[in-house]
């Protein structure tokens, strides 16, 4: 059923953590979901910071907190896994790349001639682009290029993925 039915699941699901959201900062007197989602962070923050924790009220607001918080985190949870499932290519970027990111150094070695270059690239880079690029800097097809990286193969069904997404640091180094 569910893989019949997958668009009315996911709507009725984000409808319902949606819905949820709003009973829960319209129980904390906010005016608004993002008011509620604010104090929610507040909340957070408290823990950490004396002078925040002296702004939080009576324990059932904090409960209401933390209830955003979880329905916050679910909410994150489901659309990176739904995004990590669909591997085909996008015209939409997805989700994490819509964030700002930060530049990534990937230090390639060519394995036949063990020559080194560095691609300056960006964690929200598909692995695609990336190898596109080392395809033009080894001037041969796409298809040639096989990227190995943390001693593991990443094959053309991951292209679609973004760097972030498979955890690739700054400096990381790939064969």
């Amino acid at each position: 059923k569910m893989k019949k039915d997958s668009v009315s699941l996911h709507k009725k699901f984000i409808a319902d953590c949606y819905k949820r959201l709003e009973a829960a900062s319209s129980a904390l007197g906010g005016p608004t979901l993002t008011h509620a989602v604010t104090k929610a962070t507040k909340m957070l923050t408290a823990t950490a910071m004396p002078t925040v924790a002296t702004s939080v009220q009576s324990p059932s607001r904090s409960t209401k907190l933390v209830i955003i918080e979880r329905l916050l985190l679910l909410a994150e949870r489901y659309v990176i896994t739904i995004e990590d499932l669909y591997s085909f290519p996008r015209t939409i970027l997805p989700h994490g790349a819509s964030f700002n990111g930060h530049p990534v150094a990937l230090h390639v070695t060519y394995e036949s001639t063990k020559d080194t270059f560095t691609l300056e690239t960006h964690s929200n880079e598909t692995v695609g682009s990336i190898r596109w690029k080392i395809a033009e800097h080894l001037s041969c097809p796409v298809d040639n290029v096989q990227i190995f990286a943390n001693d593991s193969v990443l094959t053309m069904n991951r292209d679609q993925k973004l760097l972030s997404q498979l955890g690739f640091s700054d400096e990381q180094s790939l064969t």
